[in-house]
């Protein structure tokens, strides 16, 4: 095998020299890699289009009932190949709008893949149509149309100088704020990843019912004994260490700054600050291990909203202000989620123990606390002077708003008025996790 690839090598190589020198700056001349991409591509679609339209056996398979998603998905990706490469290889046009990089582009055409196979399955399957946001594509073209200019916006703002002062066009954060110690920590040099794992989280969510419909649920019991035993011991970890590297260490319910330097103290808080961003990614099996038990009821929206938020959330906390005032909601959402998988822990070991919940009605009273404290002391911040960035503050306070009155809202309706049928407030407690 080694001698075989040589023996190419040095054929491509003999090739090479007897290229025409007159055409090496010519659209994409200077390597075939584009259009072999675009080739595949095409190839791909081909085959798709002809099993579509002549065979009846897979009009009900997913994408397969018209050829049109996989033109607009084949389009968008030989437009992405064609801007990739020209931007990666013509200084000239480095310049040239969204042509320094090729994420902005990447990050577009994703989106859009994901919105026309989402309007594929809410205009073709019936089955999805009393599903959230799946009666009509529009709710989903809105948001992507928002996302599309949100990724231009931010592209300007962060590779244009000229633009700096033009309005809402200044960078989203200042860059004296960045956190040069967690640069080089694991999923921190880019925000990108932890994008994409929310996008990932969110499209798996909506199409797991798709995926089991004709698959039995998944017998989990153990896998969520064991998961559930291991994220008491990481939130207690988190919450222990919240506690001594910050709010029994010296910290103030009042302006607490953020401590940039190396000491010991703020490099104890950083770490546990990046523990719990990571922490928010395991939670994300939560939502998975509902879909493999076909239990879809319990991934409400809030449910999906706050998992799929929070590891994007973190990510730009830790990255900016890994640690200060901000960690108090992250000090309380710890202890929360202490005493959340000790209940699940219990829950899943089966009827037996089933005596030893009767708490969960207070699980729910907890929460409720939790973001009313964040939100008391969210407020003083912006009344009064602190060197603590007021972007986040703001960010921590709508977020405690939002939650606070969506978990108000579940525990009315799950205790305080008649039931409509058994289990109605079971599922809510885990549906609604925080």
């Amino acid at each position: 095998m080694a001698n075989l690839i040589t023996d190419v090598q040095q054929k491509w190589e003999k090739l090479l020299e007897k290229a025409d020198p007159r055409v090496e700056d010519w659209f994409m001349m200077s390597s075939p890699i584009p259009s072999l991409l675009i080739c595949i591509g095409y190839v791909i679609f081909v085959i798709n289009s002809h099993i579509t339209l002549t065979d009846p056996r897979v009009e009900d398979w997913f994408m397969m009932s018209s050829p049109i998603p996989s033109l607009l998905i084949c389009i968008g990706y030989v437009i992405f190949v064609i801007n990739s490469h020209i931007a990666l290889t013509d200084s000239r046009v480095e310049n040239w709008f969204m042509m320094s990089s090729p994420i902005p582009s990447l990050l577009i055409c994703i989106i859009c893949y994901i919105f026309v196979i989402y309007s594929h399955i809410t205009l073709t399957d019936p089955r999805v149509e009393d599903r959230y946001m799946t009666s009509s594509p529009i709710p989903s073209l809105l948001i992507c149309i928002g996302y599309v200019i949100f990724v231009i916006n931010s592209h300007i703002a962060l590779t244009d100088s000229r633009v700096e002062d033009w309005f809402m066009m200044s960078p989203p954060i200042p860059s004296l704020l960045i956190y040069p110690r967690v640069e080089d920590w694991f999923m921190m040099s880019s925000p990108i990843p932890s994008l994409l794992i929310c996008i990932g989280y969110v499209v798996f969510v909506k199409m797991g019912p798709t995926i089991m419909t004709n698959r039995k649920p998944v017998e989990l019991r153990n896998v969520l004994l064991v998961f559930n035993f291991c994220m008491v011991i990481l939130s207690t970890y988190c919450f222990y260490e919240f506690l001594f590297a910050g709010w029994l260490a010296g910290y103030s319910l009042g302006c607490q700054p953020v401590d940039y330097s190396n000491s010991p103290q703020a490099l104890r808080m950083a770490s546990v600050c990046w523990m719990f961003y990571i922490s928010k990614f395991i939670e994300l099996l939560d939502t998975v291990f509902f879909v493999l038990r076909k239990k879809f009821n319990q991934a409400s929206f809030l449910h999906v909203f706050h998992h799929g938020i929070m590891p994007i959330s973190w990510w730009f906390g830790v990255k900016f202000v890994a640690g200060g005032f901000g960690t108090f909601h992250s000090t309380l959402n710890s202890f929360i989620h202490l005493m959340m998988y000790t209940y699940y822990g219990l829950s899943a070991l089966g009827p037996a123990y089933q005596k030893y919940l009767w708490w969960k009605k207070y699980m729910t009273t907890m929460q409720i606390t939790q973001f009313a404290l964040v939100t008391i002391h969210s407020i003083q911040l912006l009344m009064i002077d602190c060197d603590y960035p007021k972007l986040f503050a703001y960010w921590i306070l709508a977020y405690a708003v939002i939650f606070l009155i969506m978990f108000a809202d579940f525990y009315v309706n799950a205790y305080k008025k008649p039931r409509k049928e058994n289990g109605a407030a079971s599922n809510g407690l885990k549906a609604k996790s925080s």
